[in-house]
């Protein structure tokens, strides 16, 4: 499973036109190509995700835990991050669920592991791309039109 982040290359006309915008219009678009991507990915994880099998509103409903009410599935969230070596860093991650690392990885006390959110990733690329390219053309065309500042 690769954690680098997603490539896209070969479109010189977008590369162009992106060079052409200002610096807040160019985060701009990053920003919002970056966004789209990650709910393309958080759309294909929360496919994979494995449900419970337990009612957990009826077994955990008193919880003072709000995170035990809900199931992994309902848990996966997109968090937009300050970074300092790119634009814009966005983790797909599972909030305050840690057992979904449990059935991801598995644990030496029985629970096998599963790879689901690797298997999810793989499976999600090409649509994370396309996302992406779909979104930084439209935010080019915006951003262009409004004048780049």
């Amino acid at each position: 499973m690769s954690t680098d982040g997603f490539n896209i290359s070969g479109v010189q006309a977008l590369q162009a036109a992106f060079q052409t915008l200002g610096d807040k219009a160019a985060r701009r678009v990053v920003k919002s190509a970056a966004i789209a991507g990650a709910s393309q990915l958080r759309t294909a994880i929360r496919q994979f995700a494995p449900v419970s099998k337990v009612d957990r509103q009826k077994v955990f409903g008193g919880h003072k835990y709000s995170y035990l009410k809900k199931h992994l599935r309902q848990q996966i969230s997109t968090t937009i991050v300050k970074a300092r070596e790119a634009d814009v860093k966005i983790l797909v991650h599972t909030n305050d669920a840690f057992w979904g690392r449990f059935t991801e990885k598995g644990t030496k006390r029985g629970i096998d592991a599963k790879h689901w959110m690797e298997s999810a990733f793989d499976g999600a690329e090409d649509n994370v791309r396309s996302g992406i390219e779909s979104k930084l053309v439209q935010a080019v065309m915006r951003e262009a039109g409004k004048g780049g500042n």
